[in-house]
């Protein structure tokens, strides 16, 4: 039985090449590597939510349209679940497309090994 996982937002971290491997950080917790069983649900920027500038005494200023950071981003329906080590993808990662199409892909330390398949 696979341990349960809390899903985090693909916005929640963010993502740096280092020896030309991707590795994966928290977002707000500074240097916090990835680690562990994750489940990632997949947020892209909604065109339709941006930035207002607000105009006061002759200073502009920008805000967000509805105050809140997120407010941004749009879920796609893209579901991606596997292991980070040390920040590095590391073993079998499924990703589940809308259309419940899954591919599999394997890593090693960041690295793709093997075949994947759709």
């Amino acid at each position: 039985m696979e341990p349960i996982v809390a899903p985090i937002r693909s916005y929640d971290y963010k993502i740096e090449m280092k020896e030309g491997k991707e590795v994966y950080e928290y977002r707000n917790d500074g240097n916090d590597l990835l680690n562990g069983l994750f489940i990632i649900n997949v947020y892209e920027p909604d065109s339709t939510k941006y930035d207002i500038e607000i105009k006061e005494n002759g200073l502009t200023r920008k805000t967000l349209k509805y105050d809140q950071s997120y407010s941004t981003f749009v879920n796609i329906n893209l579901r991606k679940a596997g292991i980070f080590k040390e920040g590095y993808k590391h073993g079998l990662w499924k990703t589940t497309y809308e259309n419940k199409l899954v591919k599999t892909e394997n890593y090693n330390n960041g690295l793709m090994v093997g075949r994947y398949r759709v």
